[in-house]
This record gives C-alpha cells, sequence and structure tokens, in this order.
C-alpha cells in the first residue's frame, strides 16, 4: 500500500475568537497516526502522519511548520529531482489552518515558499548537472481556469481550455509558464498571483467566491546517466523532467452548518464541482482497477477542470499526497467528522488502485524488455539532447520575456491603486482587503497619501480603481488632515447614498463621516476594506454580539417587506417573546443578499426587459403555534421565504440561485 499516496492531517489551535468566546473544548484526539473525532459514538482515523498544532507551540508535542515539510514537502521535492511528478492537495474547510500549512505566515513559511527554497540552494549545490524552473499559478472558480499571472486586467481575463498533447500530456495553452532563476522571483511571482486572486475574489463575488488555486513548478534536470557504471559513460547526460502541482482545494464546508441539506444546494450551485469530480475519480479508480489489461479502463477525469488538469498525478508517475486541515473546535464536529471519513475512503481506494497499476506496469514493462527496444531508448535519449540544446536559447529568450511582463504586472497594479510592496512603518495612512481567507485579506494595499484627495470608483481615473457590483464610476473620497495627535481621514460620498452606497461598522454613510483606525469600510456590495492609520490607539475588539440596525433599514428589500413586520411580530409575541430577535438576526442577513441579487438580475437584463428576476421577501407563518415542531425554539428561516416573480424560494435555496445569478453575471 505503498509509498506513492501518502495521507496527513493537522489539527490547527484554537483561533483567538474561540479563547475569547471560551470554546477551547477540544473535539478531536490525537495520536501518533491516530485522530478521534468525539461524537454520539467517538471514531478514530488512521493517517500516514497525524500532526499536533492545537497544543502551545512550546510543547514537545507540537507539530511546526518545520516538521510538516520535512515529512511531506521535502519528500515531493526529493522525487521531483529525479524525474518523478508530485503533488500536494490541501483540504479542508475555510478557515481550517490549509492557507497557513502551504502558505504560512509572518515569517513562518509554509510548504510552498520551504519548497522552494529548498529547490534553489540544492541547484546552487549540484555538481552533477543542470535544472530549469519554470512557474506557474492558476484559479478554477465554477470550471472556469484563470491565470493569475497574466498581465491582462482582472475582468477581461481570458478564460482557459485543458487539452491532452499525445507527447506532452495535459496543457493549458495560453498559461502564463515564467521561467525563474532565484527565490526572489517566485515570491515576487507568488505575491503577484495572491493579490491577483484576492481582485478577482472581490469582483466575482463575496458571498460565493470559493476556488482552487494550483501553484505548479515545473522542473527540467540534465543530468550523468552513469548507471553505477562510473566514467564508462563519458559525458551521457539523461533528461528529468516533472511537475509539481500544489492545490489549495477551496472550502469543504458542510451545508448542514447553515441550515441547508446538501439536495438543496447541489440544486442550486456547481461551486465545487471540481471537487466533487475529484472524489469521483478517485472512487472510479478504484472500482475499475481490474480492467486495465481489457482495454475497459476509463476514468471520467475531463468531467472537471481539476481532475483533468491534474490527471497524471492521480494516475500516472507521480507521488502524491492529501493533507486534511482540521479545526479542533467542538462546533466543528460534524464538518470534522464527515471530511475525515470521504479523505479515509478516497485514499484507501486510490492507494488500492496506484498498487495495482503500478503493478501492471512494472509486467507491460518486463514483457517488452528486449534489445531492439533498448536501442530504440538510446535513439530517443539522442534526440531528446538535441531537444536540450535547443531549448537553451529558448529559456534564455523565456527569460528576456519574464522580465518584461513583471513590468506590465506592475503597471496592473499601478492601475488598480496598489502598493507595490507590502503595508510597512510609517505615517501614512492606507486601506487593505479584508477576506475569509486568511491567505487573500491584507494582501491588497491602498496607500492614502498626506494632503491628497483619493477618489474612490469603478473609472480608470480614479485613484483606487475597485470594479465590482454596486461600485459606481466616481464613489467616494478620502482625504487626510492633521489632528492634534495622529492624522484624521474623512470619508465624503460623490453622490446620494441611495446611489453610491458605502457602509463604514455597520452603518450606511449619509454624506461625509471621519474614519478611525481600524473601520470596516464596505465599498459597493463587494469590496470590504479595513483602515490602518500608523500611531493610533488600536482598534476596539469588535463585539461578535452587537446589534446595529441602521444598514438594514436603509435596504430596500427591508422596506419592501415592512409591512408585513409589524403583524409578524404581533403574531409571534403570542407564541414565543423571544422569536423576534431572531427574525431581525435572519433580516439582517437575508436583506443585504436580496438587494444584491436584485441589482444582479437588473445589471444582467435592465428594467424594461422581459424575463427579469425580481426577489423579495416574504412570510408564510398563519400566526399558529402547530406550525412550529418546538415554540420555544423558533427558527425564522422556517418561515421566511424568497419571492422569485410568483415562485416563493426558500432562504437557502436563494443563497443558491444568488451564486448562479453571480455566476452568470460574469460568464
Amino acid at each position: 500500500m505503498g509509498d506513492h499516496i501518502k495521507v496527513a492531517a493537522r489539527v490547527r489551535p484554537f483561533s483567538e475568537r474561540e479563547k475569547r468566546l471560551g470554546k477551547t473544548k477540544p473535539a478531536v484526539e490525537i495520536g501518533t497516526r491516530t485522530i478521534t473525532v468525539a461524537s454520539d459514538k467517538p471514531r478514530s482515523f488512521e493517517f500516514d502522519y497525524c500532526y499536533n498544532s492545537m497544543v502551545d507551540s512550546e510543547d514537545e508535542e507540537y507539530a511546526a511548520q518545520e516538521q510538516v515539510y520535512s515529512d511531506i514537502g521535502s519528500e515531493i521535492l526529493r522525487q521531483g529531482l529525479v524525474g518523478y511528478n508530485g503533488c500536494l492537495f490541501a483540504y479542508g474547510q475555510t478557515g481550517s489552518g490549509k492557507s497557513y500549512t502551504m502558505m504560512g505566515r509572518d515569517g513562518d513559511d509554509g510548504i510552498i515558499p520551504r519548497i522552494v527554497e529548498s529547490l534553489f540552494d540544492t541547484m546552487q549545490h549540484d555538481t552533477t548537472g543542470e535544472t530549469k524552473v519554470w512557474v506557474s499559478y492558476l484559479e478554477i472558480y465554477n470550471e472556469r481556469i484563470q491565470d493569475l499571472l497574466s498581465a491582462g486586467g482582472v475582468a477581461e481575463g481570458e478564460v482557459l481550455q485543458i487539452f491532452e498533447h499525445p507527447k506532452y500530456g495535459v496543457v493549458v495553452p495560453g498559461i502564463s509558464e515564467c521561467p525563474v532563476e532565484s527565490v526572489d522571483e517566485v515570491q515576487r511571482l507568488m505575491d503577484y498571483g495572491i493579490k491577483r486572486r484576492a481582485v478577482g475574489a472581490t469582483n466575482m463575488n463575496s458571498h460565493s467566491s470559493r476556488s482552487h488555486a494550483v501553484f505548479t513548478l515545473r522542473l527540467e534536470r540534465s543530468a550523468r546517466d552513469d548507471h553505477g557504471k562510473g566514467e564508462e559513460c563519458g559525458d551521457a547526460k539523461v533528461s528529468l523532467n516533472s511537475r509539481l502541482n500544489l492545490v489549495d482545494l477551496s472550502g469543504s464546508e458542510r451545508t448542514s452548518k447553515t441550515g441547508a441539506d446538501g439536495d438543496r444546494l447541489r440544486e442550486g450551485t456547481a461551486i465545487n464541482q471540481s471537487l466533487t469530480n475529484l472524489g469521483v475519480c478517485i472512487r472510479e479508480l478504484a472500482e475499475k482497477a481490474g480492467r486495465w489489461s481489457s482495454g475497459e479502463y476509463h476514468i471520467p477525469f475531463r468531467n472537471s477542470k481539476l481532475t483533468f488538469l491534474l490527471k497524471d498525478s492521480l494516475s500516472g508517475n507521480s507521488r502524491t499526497f492529501m493533507l486534511a486541515a482540521i479545526s479542533p473546535s467542538s462546533s466543528e464536529t460534524e464538518e470534522t467528522l464527515d471530511m475525515v471519513q470521504e479523505l479515509q475512503a478516497e485514499i484507501r481506494n486510490l492507494k488500492r488502485e496506484v498498487d495495482e497499476h503500478r503493478r501492471l506496469a512494472v509486467e507491460r514493462e518486463e514483457n517488452q524488455i528486449d534489445p531492439e527496444i533498448h536501442e530504440q531508448l538510446q535513439d530517443e535519449l539522442k534526440m531528446r539532447e538535441k531537444v536540450m540544446q535547443s531549448m537553451k536559447g529558448r529559456f534564455e529568450n523565456q527569460l528576456a520575456d519574464a522580465k518584461r511582463l513583471a513590468v506590465e504586472r506592475q503597471r496592473l497594479l499601478n492601475n488598480y491603486g496598489l502598493a507595490e510592496v507590502e503595508a510597512g512603518e510609517g505615517r501614512m495612512p492606507y486601506l487593505h482587503n479584508v477576506s475569509p481567507d486568511p491567505l487573500l485579506s491584507g494582501r491588497l494595499i491602498y496607500r492614502i497619501p498626506l494632503k491628497t484627495v483619493v477618489s474612490i470608483g469603478s473609472a480608470p481615473d480614479n485613484r483606487i480603481v475597485l470594479q465590482g457590483l454596486g461600485m459606481t464610476r466616481h464613489l467616494a473620497t478620502l482625504e487626510t488632515e492633521e489632528g492634534k495627535e495622529v492624522l484624521r481621514v474623512e470619508l465624503k460620498l460623490c453622490g446620494s447614498p441611495s446611489k453610491c452606497r458605502v457602509v463604514v461598522n455597520r452603518k450606511v454613510v449619509q454624506g461625509t463621516v471621519m474614519l478611525r483606525n481600524g473601520d470596516r469600510i464596505v465599498f459597493g456590495r463587494a469590496f470590504t476594506m479595513a483602515l490602518v492609520v500608523p500611531l493610533s490607539p488600536p482598534p476596539p475588539i469588535p463585539d461578535d454580539l452587537g446589534e446595529s440596525w441602521e444598514e438594514l433599514e436603509t435596504s430596500k428589500a427591508y422596506r419592501r417587506f415592512s409591512r408585513t413586520l409589524d403583524g409578524l411580530r404581533e403574531e409571534l409575541s403570542r407564541v414565543n417573546g423571544s422569536a423576534w430577535k431572531g427574525v431581525m438576526r435572519v433580516l439582517e442577513e437575508l436583506c443585504p443578499a436580496v438587494d444584491e441579487a436584485n441589482e444582479i438580475s437588473e445589471d444582467l437584463k435592465p428594467i424594461g426587459l422581459r424575463n427579469r428576476y425580481f426577489f423579495e421577501l416574504a412570510s408564510i407563518y398563519s400566526g399558529q403555534c402547530d406550525d412550529f415542531d418546538d415554540p420555544d425554539e423558533i427558527d425564522p428561516r422556517e418561515f421566511l421565504v424568497l419571492r422569485v416573480l410568483t415562485k416563493p424560494v426558500g432562504a437557502e435555496k436563494f443563497r443558491a440561485k444568488l451564486t448562479a445569478l453571480a455566476d452568470c453575471r460574469l460568464s
């Protein structure tokens, strides 16, 4: 059950929020090679590696980044340098530590930066051959491939396709594959790709942006081919080619966490189609392994872009690792149990299939070895040497092109108003993006120079260009002025609040407002930013239970529904006096989403055209106690619905329709 497939699990520490709320009772127990998930019936699962990062970093049991890299990353690199493809899938729900394990933070590098650093360190000390490296970075969102290293604008970025070449295998024509000669060059490309991904995430839809990211290192190594014969071979060389695919899969949340069942979500959205097809391919590989020699073997790799792209890593010459990032929180028990069960089943099947594939391949090779084939292989080796010579000039040309593209990439960032480097010391205030994904959060830095009016909007003549839903050509301005002790930042709308939507700390801006360090600002519908004013007092810790209805009261959907609210409140008070607060919580969540859906619909089909979708809230509560299974625990989602034209739609199904609408607007 060998060495080709390895599965690992890493349990993250408790978050600061979980500590603040006192939710630090662990739901998992971690052994040397097992993880036990606490539930009604505790279940234990076996892994090749188990990493306990839940304990304090000073604890001797703590699994640091270096340990994870030593077991996984170094093995992928070692095999890649001798010609094997390598693949690492990081799998888990949002916030489980996937991105930290893959990328790291605050000087604590993850697997990808460590692989890159070790690769170039090895190349520097390698006296037996020469290695060339290319980098590509792409994103798969709802079956659309985007090149994260493209120098073109995000909005007009080309949607790429995948083809299978008889000689080169799976290729993506048009992908930016950049030659690199140092760690710094790779880091700059990676930072650019992450920035581009962050911009794209806000442009797509802040509610539904979940995507897979695939970072690929292509290695071409020429080395002496001694075969143990020492100097007898003279200067004979062999060309070794490999790809290292490092994949950060999209979040794997269970929809039951939000009250939806799986069928409802699958009916309304295909956002996780790639992840679903990955599991399908793995299961099909196991079920059909016995038919390799009969010619009936077929795996549906082409059913999704992710599985097609990684076909060679799933079934060919590859060393594959799957790493499950796990939350220790008891509130995530169901999610953790479900994820680990799926992963265990898929890995068990994949290991069985790969072992069978290797055995059959060896049998075929043993049956085919003869002098003629050996001579043919030697001829092919000579041809490869000729190709390598021709590639030398091509590689140098690619390096020149890479320098030119680097200038174009920086020009693109400047056009968006983004700072060239991350925010550092100094007095100049700046905005940075806020994202649920820790890898993307804080990657976009927009500086606010002193004594300068900084305009924000979708038009290219703005200093900060934000193109997305709810953005007007000129939305607002920011201006910094000297205060008594610290700098003050003033935000002013460029039009009426009904047209220029800006929300500061959940309060809709009506005209002008003075901002403070740490303020959360929403521009339009898609861009959430945080203001940083250096040398200012730190912002207060947000109250997770605080209430603010001002944004709700300015919602068009809320105003349309307000006619129903008074009667609904009176009816609910007879059943459960505390139920009203829950209703307002749900409305606070749904009303902005309904407004967003109507804006998308209008953007797709302006008023006056037929078949334009229009959404509005409605209540199907009859006022009877027997409408609820338990009147003491009333769930507003049982009676709050969405009307789409004349057809009522449940709240969770509406979210799926919102995702589909957003995707339609993009395509």
